[in-house]
């Protein structure tokens, strides 16, 4: 099995869900073989220059990374934090995710309450776990 970086893999993810913010179309695939991230899309010539494949779209050799409403990882995870933080919070936190702009307000509430490390240690942890089970449900393993 081919060993994949946590980094490479959380930091394509991260790409992703830029791109989408933005508007652009950024896709990330992984080598089955080697394990190697590759990201489209984000700067097509940094790509080029970088030798992406070609053959990205074959499925036996390359398969899509996952992106962040794929693994859970996003409105869901949030309002789980905030059950285990800030309990208290939990109808007005709802009351955000049916709105534009929720990421922003959950975040202030989180600066309010001095709460933001403790959500990005939270975010993380749930990241590298989501990670690990995508690669091993696609014969790859975390390094």
């Amino acid at each position: 099995m081919a060993q994949v970086s946590l980094d490479d893999l959380t930091e394509a993810l991260e790409m992703v869900a830029s791109g989408e913010s933005c508007g652009i179309e950024t896709l990330a695939y992984v080598c089955l073989k080697t394990g190697k991230v590759w990201v489209t899309g984000s700067d097509d010539d940094l790509c080029e220059d970088e030798g992406l494949p070609s053959d990205l779209s074959d499925n036996e050799q390359y398969v899509m990374a996952p992106d962040k409403s794929e693994l859970d990882l996003g409105r869901d995870l949030a309002l789980s934090f905030i059950e285990q933080s800030l309990p208290q919070q939990l109808d007005r936190a709802y009351g955000f995710f049916r709105r534009k702009g929720a990421y922003g307000q959950f975040k202030r509430l989180l600066s309010q309450h001095e709460l933001m490390d403790d959500w990005y240690d939270f975010e993380q942890q749930h990241i590298k776990l989501a990670l690990k089970r995508w690669c091993e449900s696609h014969h790859l393993v975390l390094a």
